[in-house]
C-alpha cells in the first residue's frame, strides 16, 4: 500500500475512533496535528489520496468554525434612557437590531410587533398563547421562537419570546428576560453589562 495513504487512513480512523466518530474534537492539540497532515497530503502527487486529504480538511475545517466557542466573558455597554432602566444594543436573527431591556424579573424575553414583522414571524400561527399580566390587565399574548439573539458577540439560540407592546418608544425592540439570562452569571461594571456564560453551555451557543 502507498505510504502517503496508509498514513491518510490511519490518521482518519484514529481520529473518529477518538472521536466516537465525529469531527468535535476534545483536544486542540488532535486537529491541529490532523490539519496538519491533511494539507500535507492534500499536495499528493497521488489523485485520489490528494482528493481525501482534500475532502478531510474542509470537513475538518467546517467543523472547527462551527465549535468555536464564545467569549468566556463579555462586557456590553449600557445605554442611556431618561428612566433608570437598563438597556443594552442586541441582534436578533442576525440581522435586525434593536434596543432591548434587561429585565432580570421577567420569565420570558418580549419583542414588539414591530419586530416581529421585521423577522418576519407569521403572528397567525405562534407556538402557543399564553395569558400575561399588562398594566391594562390580562391578556392574551403569542409565544414565537427567535432563531437567535445576540449581545456583545454572545448568541443565545432558539429563544422563545412574547410577542407584545411595550409602550410608544418606538426605539424599543423588547426586553429580555430570564429564559434568556438562564444560562449566564450577570454583574454590573460601571456602565458595562457583564455576562459570563454557564461552561455547560458554552459548546451549544
Amino acid at each position: 500500500m502507498d505510504r502517503s495513504l496508509f498514513r491518510l487512513i490511519l490518521i482518519v480512523t484514529l481520529l473518529l475512533s477518538m472521536n466516537n466518530g465525529n469531527w468535535g474534537f476534545a483536544e486542540e492539540p488532535e486537529w491541529t496535528e490532523a490539519q496538519k497532515v491533511f494539507q500535507e497530503l492534500a499536495d499528493s502527487e497521488n489523485p485520489y489520496i490528494a482528493k481525501m486529504a482534500q475532502d478531510n480538511l474542509n470537513q475538518l475545517r467546517e467543523k472547527l468554525s462551527d465549535a468555536v466557542p464564545p467569549p468566556k466573558q463579555v462586557e456590553i455597554p449600557i445605554l442611556t434612557r431618561n428612566n433608570s432602566s437598563i438597556a443594552v444594543p442586541a441582534v436578533l436573527d442576525k440581522h435586525v437590531m434593536g434596543t432591548f431591556l434587561v429585565d432580570t424579573g421577567a420569565t420570558y424575553t418580549v419583542i414588539t410587533p414591530r419586530i416581529a414583522k421585521k423577522l418576519g414571524i407569521d403572528l397567525s400561527r405562534p407556538k402557543r398563547i399564553i395569558r400575561i399580566t399588562t398594566a391594562n390587565g390580562t391578556v392574551r399574548a403569542p409565544v414565537v421562537t427567535v432563531p437567535t439573539i445576540t449581545i456583545g458577540g454572545l448568541q443565545v439560540s432558539q429563544v422563545d419570546v412574547i410577542v407584545q407592546p411595550l409602550g410608544d418608544d418606538i426605539l424599543l425592540a423588547g426586553l429580555l428576560g430570564m429564559n434568556f439570562f438562564k444560562d449566564m452569571e450577570i454583574t454590573f461594571k460601571r456602565d458595562k453589562l457583564v455576562l459570563t456564560p454557564s461552561p455547560v453551555k458554552t459548546a451549544q451557543r
